[in-house]
């Protein structure tokens, strides 16, 4: 989430290594330019928000799109033309993110877009993308459920879908947890209310209370004012639906309410036994993956529902490590993880149109593929599946306590300190990774069950987790 002060541009167009201008140390930067320097061979389109609150999605986007269309040159076929990485700022505007995916679309160079803008405008590009016969992939949110009469065949995404996030929620709110209320803090957007109808619904499908929900305009200073709504309704778990610029002025208004959570004994204010007369309110905190961000100080105990590709920063599985290595040689920093959702939106690409025929539908390619390699997982799709991301994958994460048993608590880096929750994760299903690599993450027990090798292996009666 560093953000680059080289995305400023309105429209930038980035080939895959521009060796612009140089830097303070002389060293070449990557600049992006107004047009492509020469005749494009195929291109990749990235729309993505790189000005406003919402830098972060572009930002990340940019710098895993930009690694994998170096990748992806450095492993072509001899006579091949090379991939140009295309690179639009959407400024946060649907209406002008929508535009710019129909402008892409209508080049004839376009192999597929990189989408990393408002998620909810994706689905009106269809027609264009149907026309060209191009994919379009989402990195962050949740493509919107087609009505039954439009169908989304060109669209597909990288990000584990709402729904999955909020069926982990609210299983650890109710079954781990055993809070009695929930309380909402959504932004007020299309995807915050995605967020609050996912809740909703997995919430009541487990048996439990609707949450009392809050939505926030972002920008807007009174987040002390709707905590203290959610206060007066009780509510021992909060979730929040918003991305990182919400969840940095939520860590600081707990802070100054005195209400950071500290355990889930202290958070339980309306549970059976606990009474009515518990002092203070300090609710456990739950985010959706758009929430874990690094760089804030939430307390330990904090939860984010997220897949286990959320790790290719640390977790050692040798496809994560060959891409963290590329990642650092190409951008001599350590990456986060965020920027590996583009980067496999880069190798979807690739794989598609360097096997389809010329003029073949590339999203009819795509949908064929079966246990293709994406930097350290694999993925499977078909004409009703277009999620890279894998069902069982998906689980929560958290931040650790001092002193709880991590394994790899060393290794992470001092901005993030995200590990996932062994016991919220399960093993099996299809194939989501490369063959062997699921020993590097799970460990038989003598019982025949599995558990994760990393992250907090505790059980349900934590005090905190």
């Amino acid at each position: 989430m560093r953000t680059s002060a080289l995305l400023a541009a309105a429209f930038v167009v980035l080939s895959a290594c521009d060796p612009g201008g140089g830097g303070d140390d002389g060293s070449a930067q990557r600049v992006p330019v107004g047009a492509p320097r020469t005749e494009p061979g195929p291109v990749v389109g990235l729309v993505g928000t790189m000005t406003g609150p919402g830098a972060w999605r572009g930002d990340d986007a940019f710098e895993g799109a930009d690694l994998g269309v170096n990748v992806l040159n450095r492993s072509l076929a001899p006579g091949r033309e090379p991939y140009e990485l295309v690179t639009l700022d959407d400024h946060g505007d649907s209406d002008r993110a929508l535009a710019l995916v129909e402008r892409l679309a209508a080049e004839d160079a376009t192999a597929g877009v990189v989408f990393a803008g408002p998620p909810e405008v994706l689905p009106l590009a269809e027609d264009a993308l149907t026309q060209a016969g191009v994919p379009a992939i989402l990195c962050y949110g949740d493509l919107p459920a087609a009505p039954l009469e439009r169908s989304q065949p060109h669209l597909f995404q990288v990000s584990p879908p709402i729904s999955w996030q909020a069926k982990h929620l609210a299983d650890y709110i109710l079954e781990d947890r055993g809070y009695e209320t929930t309380g909402l803090l959504m932004e007020r957007s299309p995807s915050g209310l995605e967020a609050r109808s996912a809740l909703q619904q997995a919430l009541a499908g487990a048996g439990g209370r609707r949450a009392e929900w809050v939505g926030y305009s972002p920008g807007a200073d009174n987040l002390p004012e709707l905590l203290a709504r959610l206060r007066r309704r009780r509510v021992e778990a909060m979730v929040v639906g918003g991305g990182p610029g919400l969840v940095e002025r939520l860590e600081v208004a707990l802070r100054r309410a005195g209400a950071l959570y500290r355990s889930t004994e202290a958070a339980r204010i309306r549970s059976r036994g606990n009474g009515r007369g518990r002092p203070g309110w300090r609710p456990q905190t739950l985010l959706f993956d758009l929430g874990l961000t690094p760089g804030v100080g939430l307390p330990p105990g904090t939860v984010a529902a997220e897949g286990l590709a959320r790790g290719a920063h640390y977790l050692p599985l040798p496809g994560f490590r060959r891409w963290r290595s590329a990642f650092v040689d190409w951008w001599d920093a350590e990456p986060y993880g965020w920027e590996l959702r583009a980067y496999q939106a880069v190798a979807m690409i690739g794989w598609a149109s360097g096997r389809a025929r010329p003029g073949a539908d590339l999203a009819a390619s795509l949908e064929a593929a079966r246990g293709i390699r994406l930097g350290g997982m694999a993925a499977s799709f078909g004409p009703r599946d277009h999620v890279s991301v894998e069902r069982r994958t998906v689980g929560l994460w958290t931040i650790p306590r001092p002193g709880i048993n991590v394994p790899e608590r060393g290794r992470l880096p001092g901005a993030m300190p995200w590990v996932p929750l062994g016991r919220t994760f399960g093993f099996g299903g299809r194939v989501a990774l490369p063959p062997g690599n699921a020993r590097l993450l799970w460990k038989r027990r003598p019982n025949g069950t599995h558990r994760l090798r990393f992250g907090v292996g505790t059980l349900q009666a934590d005090p905190v987790h």
